[in-house]
Order: structure tokens, then sequence, then C-alpha cells
């Protein structure tokens, strides 16, 4: 087995990292639209995020999930102002 220099654990210890965070990521992506969503949608969002994994849960984060975000923003909003 080749010896690992320093260079090559620092790579190994970043691919690590950058995995575990896209799991994460996706994890975290996967369990929103679980929570957020209904019927038609989220089964949609979940088929999506499962098949393309980092793919499909970017895709939700920046469209369903902002926008579904920006809305509950606008929500309270209202409430406070009355």
């Amino acid at each position: 087995m080749p010896e690992m220099g320093a260079g090559g654990f620092l790579l190994l210890l970043l691919e690590i990292s950058l995995g575990v965070l896209a799991l994460v990521f996706w994890y975290t992506m996967f369990k929103d639209n679980r929570k957020a969503n209904e019927g038609y949608s989220r089964y949609m969002w979940s088929i999506l995020i499962v098949v393309l994994p980092v793919l499909g849960a970017a895709v939700y984060f920046f469209t369903a999930r902002k926008s579904r975000l920006a809305k509950e923003m606008a929500e309270l909003e209202q409430d406070v102002n009355g």
C-alpha cells in the first residue's frame, strides 16, 4: 500500500467532509419536503430528491423551499401589521 503524504491526507479529509455536508443537505431538504408539501407535490419532489440526490435537493432548495419561505414571511408580516 503506497504511503499517503500530508497532501493526500488533507485531500481525503476534504472529500469526506464534502460528502458528509452533501448528505446532511440532502437529508434536510428531504425532511423539509416531507413536512411542508402535501399530495402530488410531495411525492414528485421526493422522487426528484431521491433519484438525483444532491442536484434534486439543490433544485428543491432554490425553487420550492425558497418560494414557500417567502410566502410564510409575507403572512407573518401581514399578521404583525394588522
